[in-house]
């Protein structure tokens, strides 16, 4: 299911170092993930804190270019701030990244306000795409113009 508000473009991107602070609740645990599992995780809940801290030129330079042809920083910006969340409610849980080549699909469950708001499942999963040896959110569950 995909989830009801505008994607929050987390990006869910700028860098592949975890911010201080960032939690990810439930048991999504890192610690059997290869290199590129644990680089996308990285970069996913980089965006969480991107969006937290209202640092939308980091957030926005972690989304593919093909993302980036498609939506322009303002479009993402306005679409993140018509959804009207408060981003120190906003959490995820049950966190998992599959990496195939280039590709990785990153499935969780939304909470807010700690209650579950939806799910992103593997039908439907976010994706990061690699290019140049760096990892880059394609398209998630809350981004979109």
């Amino acid at each position: 299911m995909r989830l009801p508000f505008a994607r929050l473009a987390f990006a869910l991107t700028a860098g592949i170092a975890v911010a201080a602070g960032v939690a990810c609740g439930g048991d999504d645990s890192d610690s059997g993930d290869t290199d590129d599992e644990r680089a996308v995780r990285q970069l996913f809940e980089q965006q969480l804190a991107l969006f937290r801290a209202g640092d939308f030129d980091a957030l926005y330079a972690n989304y593919s270019q093909d993302f980036r042809a498609q939506c322009s920083q303002d479009d993402l910006v306005e679409s993140i701030t018509a959804a009207g969340l408060i981003a120190d409610r906003l959490s995820f849980e049950d966190v998992r990244v599959a990496v195939d080549g280039d590709r990785a699909n990153v499935t969780y469950t939304t909470v807010y306000d700690g209650d579950p708001t939806g799910q992103v499942e593997e039908d439907s999963p976010d994706v990061y795409t690699r290019s140049g040896g760096r990892w880059y959110d394609e398209l998630d569950a809350h981004t979109h113009c």
